[in-house]
């Protein structure tokens, strides 16, 4: 007898999605098959996609791509509506330290947008884990300032898409003011630009955003603790695409509502504690329209807020069991009494780029405001000057720029050149020199009107050979600014060897002048008398890999910079309890600064072991010589910072991280009481400058996310724990009524944060 056996083959649907498995950004062009298949290879588009018909039972998913190489996937598939395979491919590199046109890596870091984003502490935002990168340290006194060597904030320039932006962080959020979906990757330099940037004496943040066009519709929503979001990017025909999004925060009515019901629960005795309730928006909009393969115009458009409310809280400063007069129910506390703080900028930029393969070029136009603010500096924050107004003003940028291939040079050799024009105005209104905390109607008002022009050019050839690169850089820039003009050469230069055994040398040296922001400068606010600031910033490093997937950069760097802009460091503050008086002027020049010290990145990334990590230190020395000879720290002299970043794959798409943040202390100019027995009060005197710190820093943060795939939807569930000790590092001194005893005023706790975000 003959039996016959029949078997039965079902085919089913798998939707396929490849993404970098350090990153988490999709892989367009891989090719993907099933190894018992009814179909043949397949290439995924660009959200890294594909779908395959199977054949149900045991399979295996061969994915192979030429950056990632190949990977196989085991795969039971049945016979059900269809599977869905979300396929993580390891990034031949961590961390990448690296020219995108192979020039000089000397003080240049590019870091992709996930990478930066995975982070713990920064709330999902890239921008803001920039100060997990060697030489920037976190300053007590803000949560989202970039302080480079020791630097001033003022020193360091941010740029989106090479567009240079007023500000880049939201007040005490310390979030970044660009949409996270849309940044590509973040281009750092925190010493030794090139000859295309200038106005920055210090460092350079370029926040790249995605160029590659979309395929149909893609979609991102984010929703957590601080805020939410959506971002839309719609390819509207072969020519158009359009990007655009907003997000909103709510963590200020959070904030207000915790405050009240606590203070109920309370029974509403003692004194309630004044809370800061910060609240932001973004929008960003940018539309492209591509005229040829070589051709491409575009117009981007960029806003944001920022606002600072205050609650009214009582303050019982001398113990003597009453509110002080200086009580914040009974300031008015802004120029528009709702808010504190209000910063806003808005930019429009219209451009044209062309590449042709040998040449490319960009223009472009950009509009909108420098930066209207709404201020305010009490006695007790800044001790310099208590002032409200308004300052801010429209601003106008015009820019080209060159680059020529130079094959026969050697591969990868260039001629960069370019020129840009800045024109800013700036208005000034509602300032006054002294104020009564009871009667706010005794104001000496002022109002002011400047305005400043910046034209620049540069060329840079760039020779470039197997084993070396160099770049002479030469730019000049003509500044001109309250009936003044002067002309600043910036002569700079880039070295780069390849030696054996895998060891990259490499050195820098360059000038960079940067006028002093408006209304430091500005007649009845500022110091008409100030120039332009200076600095030489030199650098030279060793980069190396080794086995295992141990990477090491390592750098030493030095600077010197003159006309440096600084508060004025004679200015001393009056205060009877009733009325605060200071000078106007509250800037000066003739501060000399030196810096220098030690930096080195640590990342490792073995391939076949499921945890990443890097270690960033950095040791220096900030000083600053004033025009008496005397010799102090700077604001900014942190000698020691560390950082360790680490994470862990559980598996089943799960992620564990953590971030251990520390650096010495940050100098203050500690005051001393003296008391007035015929007038039966205390008054301050300054002791010596930054003589005093504050305690070492020291913070840690958390992260655990799961990302997974379902119907075309990529889910990430993330909670985000700032602060994990809650940990009360100070951010700025006080003193009691008679100056006897210093108190600290805390930055944030811990601040656990939920989000989910859906992208389709």
């Amino acid at each position: 007898m003959l039996f016959l056996f029949t078997t039965t083959v079902f085919a089913a649907p798998v939707n396929v999605t490849v993404v970098d498995a350090t990153t988490g950004k999709t892989i367009q062009y891989a090719s993907v098959h099933c190894d018992n298949s009814l179909t043949t290879k397949r290439i995924t588009d660009a959200k890294g996609r594909s779908t395959l018909d199977c054949n149900t039972g045991s399979n295996t998913i061969q994915v192979f791509h030429e950056e990632y190489g190949k990977k196989a996937i085991p795969l039971t598939i049945d016979n059900s509506n269809g599977t869905t395979v979300r396929i993580r491919l390891e990034s031949p590199s961590f961390l990448i330290v690296e020219d995108e046109q192979q020039t000089a890596a000397i003080t240049r870091h590019v870091v992709t947008s996930e990478e930066l984003k995975r982070v713990p502490g920064t709330f999902g935002d890239p921008v803001r884990a920039l100060q997990s990168l060697p030489g920037v340290a976190r300053p007590n006194i803000a949560e989202g300032a970039i302080v480079v060597r020791g630097a001033e904030g003022i020193n360091t320039g941010f740029f989106v898409d090479g567009m240079p932006v007023p500000y880049m962080f939201h007040t005490m959020v310390g979030r970044s003011v660009i949409i996270p979906s849309f940044i590509d990757d973040i281009e750092f330099f925190p010493g030794g630009m090139p000859s295309n940037y200038g106005e920055v004496t210090q460092a350079v943040v370029n926040v790249r955003t995605n160029t590659t066009p979309t395929e149909g519709t893609k979609v991102n929503m984010r929703v957590d603790f601080l805020d939410g979001g959506l971002a839309l990017e719609q390819k509207i025909n072969d020519q158009w695409t359009l990007r655009a999004a907003g997000r909103y925060s709510w963590v200020g009515g959070l904030i207000s509502t915790a405050s009240k019901i606590a203070v109920k629960r309370a029974g509403g005795q003692g004194y309630e504690a004044a809370y800061i309730a910060p609240q932001y928006w973004d929008q960003f909009a940018d539309l492209r329209y591509k005229l040829s393969s070589s051709d491409e115009l575009s117009i981007l458009y960029l806003a944001s807020r920022d606002t600072l409310y205050f609650s009214e809280g009582r303050y019982d400063l001398d113990g003597d069991g009453e509110p002080d007069p200086l009580a914040w129910e009974d300031a008015d506390l802004s120029y528009n009494p709702e808010h504190w703080i209000d910063n806003q900028f808005w930019r429009t930029r219209l451009l044209w780029r062309h590449n042709d393969g040998r040449h490319s070029h960009q223009t472009w136009i950009a509009g909108g405001t420098e930066s209207q603010q709404n201020l305010l500096g009490a006695w007790w924050l800044s001790r310099q000057g208590p002032y409200r107004g308004r300052v801010g003003g429209p601003s106008v940028v015009v820019r080209r720029s060159d680059r020529w291939l130079m094959p026969e040079w050697g591969a990868g050799s260039a001629i960069v050149a370019g020129g840009q024009f800045t024109h800013r105005w700036f208005e000034a209104e509602d300032f006054q020199e002294t104020f009564n905390v009871e009667d706010y109607d005794d104001v000496v008002e002022i109002r002011t009107e400047d305005q400043q022009m910046v034209a620049s050019m540069w060329v840079e050839p760039q020779w470039q050979s197997e084993l070396w690169y160099v770049g002479l850089g030469l730019r000049g820039a003509a500044y001109s600014w309250d009936d003044q003009t002067t002309f600043q050469p910036e002569p700079r230069l880039s070295v780069r060897r390849q030696m054996p055994d895998d060891i990259l040398l490499k050195g820098a040296v360059g000038r960079y002048t940067q006028l002093p922001p408006l209304e430091r400068y500005a007649q009845g606010i500022g110091n008409p008398d100030l120039a332009i600031m200076k600095a030489w910033q030199s650098s030279v490093g060793m980069e190396t890999n080794l086995t295992g997937g141990l990477h090491i950069d390592s750098s030493i760097f030095g600077g010197w910079m003159q006309d440096l802009v600084v508060r004025d460091l004679e200015v001393d503050t009056y205060n009877d309890g009733d009325t605060v008086t200071t000078e106007l002027q509250p800037y000066y020049l003739g501060v000399q600064g030196l810096a220098y010290g030690w930096e080195g990145l640590f990342r490792y990334r073995p391939s076949d072991q499921p945890w990443w990590g890097w270690i960033s230190v950095t040791l220096s020395k900030a000083m600053r010589l004033d025009e008496n000879g005397r010799l102090f720290p700077s604001d900014y002299d942190m000698p020691i910072s560390f950082t360790a970043v680490g994470a862990y794959e559980l598996g089943k798409d799960w992620e564990v991280s953590a971030r251990v943040q520390t650096t010495s202390g940050q100098p203050f100019t500690p005051f001393y009481g003296v008391y007035v027995p015929r007038e039966q009060y205390f008054t301050a005197t300054r002791g010596d400058l930054n003589s005093e710190r504050y305690p070492a820093f020291f913070r840690l943060d958390v992260r655990a996310q799961k990302v997974w795939s379902r119907k075309w939807v990529d889910w990430m569930l993330y909670l985000d724990v700032y602060n994990a000790t809650s940990r009360a590092n100070p951010f700025i001194a006080t003193y009691n009524y008679d100056y006897s005893e210093l108190v600290d005023i805390a930055s944030l706790p811990i601040i656990p944060t939920l989000g989910l975000e859906a992208t389709y």
